[in-house]
This record gives C-alpha cells, sequence and structure tokens, in this order.
C-alpha cells in the first residue's frame, strides 16, 4: 500500500501545478500543505542529492533570489514572499523528481496528468456545460475552458499534452506499443479536438511552431550534415526569412488567422501602458505584486479604457513587472543555456527525450507572449515546472556523457564505442 501510494507522488506534484477550476479552496490548501510537506521530507532524507542537483543550473537559482530580492522594493511585499517561498518548494519537487525518476519516466507522468485533464475537460463539456462554457464574466456560453480557470490555460494544456503524450509512446517498449496504439490514438484526438476548437489561436501557433522543427531532426541522416551546420541552417532560415514574413503579414495574422483586432483584443492598449510603467521602475514592482496593489490596478483601469484586466496578458510584461530588466536578462541567460543544451542532446547526441524538450520549450516560449498561466517564473505554472526539470535533466545527462568520454577505452574497438555513446538517459 506504501509503496503504491509513492508511485502516486509524480502524479499529485505534476497536477498541482495546472490551473484548474476543480478544487475547492480547502482541498486547495490541502493539495499545497501536502507539497509543502513532501518537500520538507525529501530535504530531509535526500537533501544532499538533491542540492547537489539543483546546483547544476546556477542561473535558475539566482533568478528565484532576484525573485525573493524584489521582496525589499515589492508594492505587495506578503503576496511576493509568499510566490518566492512557492518557486523554492517548486524547484525543490523538481529537483526530487530527477534525482528519482528517469527523464523517460518524467514524460510518461507528465503524458498521463495532461492528457487526463483533456479527457476531463471533454467531460465536462458535455456533462457539466455551466462549467467548462463560460464567458470572462463567468456566465454561460462564450469560450471552452473544460476544467480550468481560462481558455488559454486549456489550450496550452493541450498543446504540451500532444506533444508529451507522441514521445511517451515512443520510448515506451517496443512490444508494448501495439497494445495502447488505440488508447493513445483515440486520446491524441481528444486533445487535438481541444486544442482547435477552445477558440485560443496562439497555442495552436505555439503547437504547430514545434513540430516544424521536426524535419531538422531526420536532416541529421543526411551524410556530411553535422549538428552544427543544421542549428545554422535552421536560424537563417527563421531571422532571415521568417521574421521579415511574419512582420509583413502581421495584420494578416493578426486579425484574418487569429480572428483578433488589429490591438490584439486591447492588449496593445494595455502593453502599452505596462511598458510605461516598466520604464518608471526599471527593476520592477515585486514578483507577483503589480496586480495585487489597488492603486496601481486603479490606475490602469482609468488609462486602459475602463476595463479591469487583472494581469499582463504576458508572461514576459508580468516577469519585468515583477523583477525587471535584471531579471529579464537572468531569464534570457537561463533560456539560452537551457536551449543550447538541449540542442546538443537532441541532435548531436541524438536523445529523443530532449527532442521533447526542444519541442516543450518552443511551446512554452511562443505561448508565454499572450497567456501567464502557462510561462516561466510563474509560482504556479506547469511550464515552469517542466523548463526547471529540463534545465536540471540536461545538465545531468550532459555531465554523464562528458563523464563518460573521459574515461580510459584500452581495448575498445569503434564499434564498443559508439554503443556506449549512443545509450539513453535513464
Amino acid at each position: 500500500m506504501g509503496k503504491r501510494l509513492y508511485t502516486l507522488i509524480p502524479y499529485w506534484v505534476i497536477a498541482y501545478y495546472l490551473w484548474t477550476s476543480i478544487p475547492s479552496r480547502l482541498f486547495a490548501i490541502l493539495w499545497l500543505g501536502t507539497l509543502y510537506l513532501l518537500a520538507y521530507v525529501f530535504m530531509a532524507t535526500k537533501g544532499k542529492k538533491i542540492l547537489s542537483v539543483l546546483a547544476m543550473d546556477p542561473w535558475i537559482i539566482a533568478l528565484i533570489m532576484l525573485s525573493g530580492l524584489s521582496y525589499f522594493w515589492s508594492v505587495a511585499p506578503a503576496i511576493t514572499f509568499a510566490s518566492f517561498r512557492s518557486l523554492i518548494v517548486q524547484y525543490v519537487l523538481a529537483g526530487y523528481l530527477v534525482t528519482t525518476y528517469s527523464c523517460r519516466q518524467i514524460i510518461t507522468f507528465t503524458s498521463r496528468v495532461l492528457c487526463a485533464t483533456g479527457i476531463l475537460s471533454l467531460l465536462y463539456l458535455f456533462f457539466l456545460p455551466h462549467v467548462a462554457i463560460r464567458n470572462a464574466d463567468g456566465h454561460l456560453g462564450g469560450s471552452w475552458r473544460g476544467i480550468f480557470l481560462h481558455q488559454s490555460v486549456l489550450a496550452g494544456t493541450m498543446a504540451l499534452a500532444i506533444i508529451s503524450l507522441v514521445y511517451s509512446y515512443l520510448l515506451q517498449p517496443q512490444r508494448h506499443q501495439h497494445i495502447s496504439k488505440l488508447a493513445a490514438a483515440l486520446v491524441f484526438g481528444i486533445c487535438f479536438y481541444l486544442l482547435i476548437f477552445c477558440g485560443a489561436k496562439t497555442a495552436v501557433i505555439a503547437f504547430l511552431a514545434s513540430f516544424s522543427i521536426v524535419p531538422f531532426f531526420f536532416l541529421q541522416k543526411i551524410r556530411g550534415m553535422k549538428t552544427r551546420n543544421i542549428v545554422f541552417v535552421g536560424l537563417i532560415y527563421l531571422f532571415i526569412i521568417g521574421i521579415p514574413l511574419l512582420y509583413s503579414m502581421q495584420e494578416l495574422i493578426v486579425v484574418e488567422l487569429l480572428g483578433k483586432s488589429p490591438t490584439l483584443s486591447g492588449r496593445s492598449y494595455l502593453w502599452d501602458y505596462l511598458f510605461s510603467k516598466i520604464l518608471e521602475n526599471p527593476f520592477g514592482y515585486g514578483l507577483n505584486a503589480f496586480w495585487q496593489n489597488s492603486e496601481l490596478v486603479r490606475e490602469s483601469v482609468l488609462r486602459t479604457g475602463g476595463y479591469s484586466y487583472g494581469n499582463s496578458h504576458s508572461n514576459y510584461f508580468d516577469l519585468l513587472l515583477g523583477i525587471g530588466f535584471p531579471g529579464a536578462a537572468l531569464l534570457a541567460v537561463c533560456l539560452v543555456t537551457v536551449i543550447s543544451r538541449t540542442v546538443t542532446l537532441a541532435f548531436k547526441h541524438q536523445r529523443l527525450e530532449f527532442r521533447w524538450a526542444l519541442q516543450i520549450l518552443i511551446c512554452l516560449l511562443i505561448a508565454s507572449y499572450s497567456d501567464v498561466f502557462i510561462g516561466f517564473l510563474a509560482s504556479r505554472t506547469v511550464g515552469w515546472f517542466l523548463f526547471c526539470i529540463i534545465s536540471l535533466t540536461s545538465s545531468i545527462e550532459l555531465k554523464r556523457i562528458q563523464a563518460q568520454n573521459a574515461r580510459p577505452t584500452f581495448g575498445a574497438d569503434a564499434y564498443t564505442l559508439k554503443t556506449r555513446h549512443s545509450g539513453t538517459y535513464g
């Protein structure tokens, strides 16, 4: 019995970081309390091992510490301190999963939890439409939200669920694939249906962009095509062709494809105002504090046409409002280091798990543009939790490969070396 409960811990942890509307306030408090208790127990029993893993990414630690320091200039110190504490617990739990389970297992856990939310959301659409289909004011009708608080969270979660489901299926042993093929196809169909028809177009673009890199995985099989050349060609394609094309077609994309007004449903007015506030205070207003300060919220309502937004509708603006330009710079460094490690493992070492990681990162980067419930440095989002896991697993795997390469290989032939270096983490 105890062993079965122990195996449920990863599902319990991952599920908490989804913005669902199912738990009551009391249940949510108990849920959070168990996570704090688990983090304490893990640190007490496996603290040395977990700390050694957490120290592998000093940039994430610096980013979290800066979030804590923002308490001293926060406009809502209690909120900032609570968010900082949650970030620490989140990072510790990510370290626990990474030290206890392989990357393959974590992908399986993630896939099952995210796909389960898709199935529940579909059931809610049919049997509890007054909960699953609501307007912004909470009345029946409008956008699909499923079990989530917002339609953008449903769409973003389904995008992550599909990516995780595909790689979870590919990574399982060959002898089991024929058994779960029908179930995987059915769940894939449910998640894809919700992604397409919930009405959140940014998540759809993020999903398509994440799968647009798949052809580059196969380019490596071309003789003489090295990883560095593939990445270089891809960057040229994106920056020389992609960006000017997107800029020239921005009105078509926003109005026709996304179905929004040229002002992005009023976001452009909000973002202009928020950027002026960021320039007034380049160090930010404290982590998650800006929208908890009544005076700043009242000013935003007056300056943006009388509408109360409640958040920045962009994870990047929320980050700038919280910890300013220093925080944005640290996040940029984190992203560059994690993506570079992931690209190395996905292309040079051909690790299938890190192809999943790379697609997850691309999806998060794009979805964070117009969403605050999926992206980075948020105290309760599955996106930041997965980012921490990807960062730590990529660090562990690269160090393991470097240690393997440093070992003496006396008497080993070329085939043995090739076999040894083609293993998969976990």
